[in-house]
């Protein structure tokens, strides 16, 4: 397993916690894409991480949402261009408002092929629903929407702040996302657009698992069942792993 993540610099200071919890719960490779930025000019740089500077004038599939100003992410899989990876490396993409509170080598998992999620709300939302949310801005045709992009009456949502499989699989979403970002997002206004457009390539194309609560939660997420113990994320009596905190709490890790 890989862990990767990509970061703007106006969020360098808030990840720390994340970079320090992966550090301490996890021995294995890990590397951030840094995106319009190096580490020459700061005080501290990344420990442990191999950091991997992206020109923002490179990135292919730019696209600006208005409600949040010089918004980039390669969480699509972008960051196969920027790396020199094997087909079958295992690379887990996380947001960096994020803190591993355990350590994550039990967590065995093998893509061949198949997309590892969890969800961000318990049911999970319906896409059909998530495209007509207020703040999106879609003022289009919803049912043409959905029947030209395959979403069905049940197609339901998925957090992409963790997203693992192959670099196979990655390649494969990386061609389709730049095939149709840009007319599919521009139809949107907020930055969560490319969440609904992960999750609609994903799937039409991927066999995917959605994952244990366990593996990834939040207080906030709707109709969650983990709690907070003791300056912990708990969930069914177990610890999370990763707790996905918004840059909104602080845990032990």
């Amino acid at each position: 397993m890989i862990v990767a993540t990509s970061i703007t610099e106006s969020y360098l200071e808030k990840s720390k916690p994340f970079f320090e919890s992966v550090n301490k719960n996890f021995k294995g490779k890990k590397i951030c894409f840094c995106i319009g930025f190096t580490f020459n000019t700061h005080p501290w740089k990344i420990d442990g991480w191999e950091l991997i500077f992206v020109p923002i004038e490179n990135i292919k599939c730019k696209w600006q949402p208005k409600n949040r100003k010089d918004f980039y992410t390669l969480q699509y899989g972008e960051f196969v261009d920027y790396y020199d990876f094997k087909d079958d490396d295992q690379v887990l993409f996380l947001d960096s408002d994020m803190i591993l509170q355990r350590p994550i080598n039990d967590l065995l998992l093998t893509s061949k092929g198949t997309f590892f999620v969890t969800d961000s709300s318990f049911p999970a939302a319906k896409i059909k629903d998530v495209i007509q949310y207020p703040e999106l801005g879609f003022n289009g045709d919803v049912e043409g929407f959905c029947k030209g992009y395959n979403i069905q009456d049940d197609s339901r949502e998925f957090c992409v702040a963790f997203m693992y499989a192959n670099i196979r699989s990655w390649r494969k979403l990386y061609v389709i996302v730049k095939s149709i970002h840009e007319k599919f997002l521009n139809q949107f206004i907020h930055h969560s657009a490319w969440q609904t457009l992960i999750n609609i390539i994903i799937m039409n194309h991927f066999p995917y698992i959605r994952l244990n609560p366990v593996v990834c939660n939040a207080t906030w997420y709707l109709g969650t069942k983990a709690k907070r113990e003791n300056n912990k994320l708990m969930y069914q009596n177990s610890e999370v792993y990763f707790v996905h905190t918004k840059f909104n709490e602080e845990y032990e890790y």
